[in-house]
């Protein structure tokens, strides 16, 4: 799972590149599994 499929610069100091992420794979994760982690 990579965070953007081309390197994407946002104008504001930072962008998007086609690196691996641990944070979007986490959430794809949990969005396959149907499991909400922001449920009380």
């Amino acid at each position: 799972m990579v965070s953007a499929s081309s390197p994407l610069d946002t104008g504001f100091g930072f962008g998007y590149y086609p690196y691996r992420h641990t944070g979007a794979t986490a959430w794809y994760l949990m969005a396959a599994a149907r499991f909400n982690p922001l449920r009380a």
